[in-house]
């Protein structure tokens, strides 16, 4: 069977895609001569993983990702390729060939690979969590790891942000670095641009959730979407967006998630398709727009307390489908209650969820309560 750098060797001998000269500047190399060195030695390793990965999505474009799959199973453990190479498989959700590729690194003597290894490992886990408990076991372990490699360390702090959002906690230090620092301490182009994609999308979340700023976090997501980001990065992104509008437009928070709900689909991770239905269906209900019973539980919730239907029986049933603070906001409504919507506020501004503080934030306003003072409580400093 014929290497995959044999492969690509044959496709620039066959003329059909211009000189050497021009397939080289695609992947990064100024001549042709310089990037046949690399493809004529098979020990030899790209300095840059995106060169590859572009000359195979260039001359591949249909079986790109097979290719790259099998060419990480290649892979000399103990070489920068394979560590990088567990980057690229975990962006595209590629956890099986992941998990192959660590239980072959973990019996490594590289010091490096292992502690790639260790961190990877971590992100894998983090891939499979279901539970609170199971996310803050993983920020106890990701803060007490020591990274001597500088690059890595940006990914084990990225890792922690992942964590806390998933349990709807967003710390206020500094867990992650800013884009320049990326830029300045990750030279390598693929990582970088990887770690930047990771990054955009966490200032997007806490330009949203903490700093409560919406039209930031509509430019940082804007700026994954605009990016070489594998598809459930802007996915994502569109939920973002379409959150940032939740207070201000039905229809621009309500059209952008159903293109993430699209994107979701296309990639056939139709758990968070389902994910996005309900939020659209939320969306409806949060403006009055929704006729009829609602598909999701909490939706339902909302919508009887809404319309003052008759729901506390309904309400204590599932009461366990909303977590405190958004139970509080209802109680707020049914009971008309000044006092349940203020500890509504207080529960979300400990968890640092300056925007979900909105919700009750809108009710208090039009009860008459000062707004200087509302924006005071619900603005981090």
């Amino acid at each position: 069977m014929k290497s995959l750098k044999q492969m690509i060797l044959n496709e620039i001998d066959s003329g059909k895609h211009g000189s050497s000269d021009d397939i080289a500047k695609i992947a990064g190399y100024s001549r042709g001569i310089a990037l046949r060195k690399v493809l004529n030695d098979e020990k030899k390793e790209f300095s840059d993983l995106d060169s590859l990965i572009k000359l195979v999505k260039y001359f591949f474009p249909d079986k790109s990702e097979n290719l790259l799959v099998d060419y990480a199973a290649s892979l000399d453990i103990n070489k920068q390729s394979a560590r990088h190479m567990l980057e690229y498989l975990t962006m595209n959700r590629l956890f099986k060939d992941l998990s192959e590729m660590l239980d072959r690194m973990e019996g490594t003597t590289n010091e490096e690979s292992k502690e790639w290894c260790k961190v990877y490992r971590i992100d894998l886990r983090y891939h499979e969590c279901t539970t609170e408990k199971e996310y803050l076991t993983l920020i106890k372990e990701l803060n007490e790891m020591k990274i001597k490699s500088t690059v890595l360390d940006i990914f084990r702090k990225i890792l922690i942000v992942y964590c806390y959002s998933q349990i709807k906690r967003f710390p206020l230090d500094n867990v992650t670095y800013d884009l320049e620092y990326i830029e300045d301490t990750v030279t390598n182009n693929f990582m970088q641009t990887m770690y930047r994609i990771r990054t955009l999308e966490i200032l997007s979340i806490n330009s949203l959730r903490v700093h409560n700023d919406p039209i930031k976090a509509r430019m940082f997501a804007n700026l994954v979407i605009s990016s070489n980001a594998p598809t459930t990065f802007k996915a994502y992104a569109n939920f973002i967006i379409g959150q940032s509008y939740l207070f201000s437009s039905c229809g621009d928070c309500v059209s952008h998630f159903e293109e993430s709900k699209n994107l979701y689909e296309l990639i056939g991770r139709q758990s968070d398709a389902n994910v996005m239905e309900e939020k659209i269906e939320f969306a409806n209900v949060f403006w009055d727009k929704k006729n009829g019973v609602c598909k999701y539980t909490r939706n339902e919730m909302f919508r009887r307390i809404k319309n003052r239907e008759d729901c506390i029986r309904y309400v204590e049933e599932n009461k366990s489908e909303v977590d405190e603070s958004f139970l509080l906001y209802l109680e707020g409504i049914y009971f008309n209650s000044e006092s349940k919507h203020m500890l509504s506020i207080i529960k979300y501004t400990k968890k640092n969820d300056y925007f979900s503080t909105g919700f009750s934030k809108i009710e208090l306003l039009k009860k008459g309560a000062c707004r200087e003072m509302l924006n005071e409580l619900t603005t981090i400093n």
